[in-house]
């Protein structure tokens, strides 16, 4: 089942935009949780509004099984990083982060690196604000003391140099993307066997799964592409 999760906020008709943008079979919308503080309870008032207006644009496409207000601690990692597992441990989730706090979009983005069946958007505003629109009060506000967020780590050390190092730069060499595998082993040298398309297919696997490339199979030939991610790398 493919479930978007959007965070409320003020950016309903963004919110409403990813919604007509992606027709998830099921929508959860995220309202502030209200934790006794004057500052929560404005924001629990407003998200609740603007779910609830959200909900009457989009009743004609969905019935009421299929839309759930969930109250949460945008703030708190460790809420927010639970609930999203336990999501994407079944379902091809979307996770709309246009609108959120700092704490939610973390634990939104270690979802997506831990899960092949995450995906993060975000919607741009259509008039982006200058600074001078932005009200003096939130400018001039110092914040709090610091809160450490745990996040899993990934070592891409070994994609610094070897064989994971070697086939990035000669991925980046061919303009980014090989129509097959096999041009990217030739190019390294490699004598087309067997063995070494084996081997050659684990290195390409390992690469895959740290994202630094998408493969999309045509047959026997597998084409590979370079992602954003391994663009950068590629070139450090």
């Amino acid at each position: 089942m493919v479930v978007l999760v959007a965070p409320v906020g003020v950016y309903k008709n963004r919110v409403l935009s990813s919604i007509a943008r992606f027709k998830p079979e099921k929508v959860f919308l995220i309202i502030t949780k209200t934790t006794d503080s004057e500052y929560t309870g404005a924001w629990r008032k407003t998200t609740k509004k603007f779910a609830d207006e959200i909900i009457e644009k989009i009743s004609l496409f969905y019935d009421k099984n299929s839309i759930e207000v969930v109250d949460m601690d945008l703030g708190d990692f460790d809420e927010c990083f639970s609930f999203l597992l336990n999501l994407a441990s079944n379902n091809e989730l979307l996770i709309d982060i246009t609108s959120s706090r700092k704490a939610f979009e973390i634990a939104a983005i270690t979802s997506g690196i831990l899960f092949k069946s995450v995906s993060c958007v975000y919607i741009p505003p259509k008039n982006p604000q200058v600074p001078e629109d932005y009200a003096v009060k939130v400018v001039e506000d110092g914040g709090v003391e610091p809160v450490s967020i745990f996040m899993p780590k990934i070592d891409f050390n070994e994609l610094r140099a070897g064989v994971l190092n070697d086939i990035l730069t000669k991925l980046k060499d061919l303009g980014g993307v090989s129509e097959t595998f096999v041009k990217i082993m030739r190019g390294m040298g490699w004598e087309e066997s067997r063995s070494n398309v084996i081997r050659f297919s684990k290195f390409l696997n390992r690469l895959e799964k740290y994202g630094c490339v998408k493969t999309v199979r045509n047959g026997r030939e597998k084409k590979v592409e370079l992602t954003p991610l391994g663009k950068v790398i590629s070139k450090l």
